[in-house]
């Protein structure tokens, strides 16, 4: 496990919830979850919109996989982010339904004492 920067944390959590909110219908809903336990942290991020078949989702993730049009992303947004939460330690898990929607799950340890700050110091 590598220390990740809280910018690195927070850029992967945006992508998250960028996504969902492109994923969902007009006037879909996205919800964002965050529950604690010990030194772990659970983010779950669920969207209204149409879901991805098993095909699609099997392959969410991979670099430069996109089901967007042309000009309007990469396909590098969850595979950055899976790269950093894992890096920590962490887990991403997508789970998708077709017609109802995705859950995007992070799951990261919380930093400990001691560990560094976003500024390269340690904190007490």
């Amino acid at each position: 496990m590598a220390w990740v920067s809280s910018q690195a944390t927070a850029q992967a959590l945006r992508s998250v919830i960028k996504n969902a909110l492109q994923a969902s219908l007009p006037d879909g809903d996205v919800t964002v979850e965050a529950t604690r336990q010990g030194d772990a942290c659970r983010i779950a991020v669920r969207d209204r919109g149409l879901g991805m078949s098993q095909d699609v989702l099997a392959r969410a993730g991979e670099p430069f996989f996109t089901t967007k049009p042309p000009g309007e992303g990469m396909g590098l947004g969850l595979f950055l982010t899976r790269v950093i939460v894992e890096r920590s330690g962490g887990q991403l898990e997508l789970r998708s339904e077709l017609g109802v929607g995705t859950t995007a799950i992070v799951a990261m340890q919380v930093a400990s004492s001691g560990a560094p700050a976003a500024n390269g110091r340690r904190s007490s």
